[in-house]
């Protein structure tokens, strides 16, 4: 009986140290490219988002003849406005989703403008979980009170790309920064201000994307 024990064999300590060796050499290439891969789905995330702004903002031009900027709507916050004087401009601030398209009789994320008599038109557009985005009017030259452009920008909180789009063809733009990253992940951050001479591409490497070190959009 003692001679059938002593006769077992197992693991030599060798082997068990080469077995963890392995272990560790395959976590230490999955686990970077499984957090690349999450931060590759938080920007496709952002990056429709993106689309969904252009859309809404080219429908709400169909519709109306102008643009408009993006709404935050609070828990409890006011519909659409039907109808209210709507300047053209900056934002109020980002709006965070998860956020669905606002309709008259639903609460949601919306971008409104003023139309051609003043009064406030509006249209609904769909947001991502912990996506957040802005978008900002060109204001109008009087005596027209309609907005001729807009700058829109969306980005994941967890995502390290922010995304752009501008009224001024179908060009779309991103911009990999850190520091925009940390900035509009707390809120204080904007999108970039429509220059003065409004010209197309407006965003392709001639606006900052904020922050520090200061980097350009690129066009996509």
């Amino acid at each position: 009986m003692l001679n059938k024990i002593r006769n077992r064999q197992g693991f030599t300590l060798i082997e068990l140290l080469i077995v963890v060796a392995i272990i560790g050499i395959l976590a230490a290439v999955a686990i970077p490219q499984f957090a690349a891969y999450r931060i590759k789905g938080f920007n496709s995330a952002a990056s429709a988002d993106t689309r969904n702004l252009k859309t809404a903002e080219e429908g709400l031009f169909a519709d109306n003849q102008t643009y408009g900027v993006s709404i935050v709507v609070p828990a409890g916050g006011a519909l659409i406005p039907t109808p209210v004087p709507v300047a053209s401009g900056p934002a109020a601030g980002f709006t965070v989703g998860p956020q669905v398209a606002a309709t008259a009789t639903i609460l949601g994320a919306y971008i409104t403008g003023p139309d051609n008599a003043g009064r406030g038109v509006a249209i609904g557009y769909s947001l991502s979980n912990n996506v957040h985005a802005q978008a900002n009017s060109v204001n109008p030259v009087a005596p027209a009170v309609t907005s001729g452009g807009y700058l829109a920008v969306a980005k994941h909180l967890q995502g390290d790309t922010a995304y752009a789009t501008e009224s001024l063809g179908t060009s779309y733009f991103a911009c990999t920064n850190d520091a925009f990253v940390r900035v509009a992940g707390a809120g204080g951050a904007t999108v970039p201000a429509l220059p003065a001479a409004y010209t197309n591409p407006v965003l392709a490497n001639t606006v900052a994307c904020g922050g520090a070190p200061v980097l350009n959009w690129t066009q996509k």
